[in-house]
């Protein structure tokens, strides 16, 4: 009986353990639907800038998830360079959402956000190897609302250099080599 009872004892003691860890849980969702602005850029009217919840101890981080996004390689760092970022010119993301859940809307109109050139950091796993400035790639992006890492590239892959890419909204700036 007594074991029985020191059983149950440890048994509630794991499961309150296991409801305050849970209390500072990092709440996520991969639905692309529910993606929100990326820090450390301000483009047409929606910040970029990390989000701070006034919590040192829990942050609730929310992830939004961006597939088969159409671009072009404009830069990527030397090997060791841990400063500067990939860049990439990619197409319009009309589904891209700011940080309260709603679609982003430019000044001008354009839903979601504008074709641009922008950097991206790598998610740990991604590589360049064996990619060059110019090639035409398809990427996935992960938007970390309320993460360390604001924003990053999750996954790359080249397309065929002949693929035709629209960056008909983009500001002049953002064509630019």
């Amino acid at each position: 009986m007594n074991s029985l009872r020191d059983t149950l004892r440890i048994s509630l003691a794991g499961l309150a353990i296991g409801a305050f860890a849970l209390g500072g849980c990092v709440e996520t969702s991969n639905n692309k639907e529910d993606a929100h602005d990326h820090s450390g850029h301000d483009h047409d009217g929606h910040d970029h800038e990390g989000h701070d919840h006034g919590s040192e101890t829990a942050q609730e981080v929310r992830v939004d998830l961006y597939e088969g996004i159409i671009g072009e390689l404009k830069f990527i760092p030397e090997d060791g360079d841990t400063k500067t970022h990939p860049q990439i010119r990619h197409v319009q993301i009309p589904d891209f959402k700011k940080d309260d859940g709603t679609i982003a809307m430019t000044p001008d109109g354009i839903p979601g956000m504008r074709s641009m050139k922008m950097e991206f950091p790598l998610a740990e796993g991604v590589s360049l190897d064996g990619f060059e400035v110019g090639d035409k790639v398809m990427f996935d992006f992960v938007v970390n609302w309320g993460g360390k890492v604001p924003w990053e590239l999750t996954k790359i892959e080249k397309l065929d250099p002949s693929t035709v890419i629209d960056y008909s909204n983009a500001k002049a700036e953002d064509l630019e080599p």
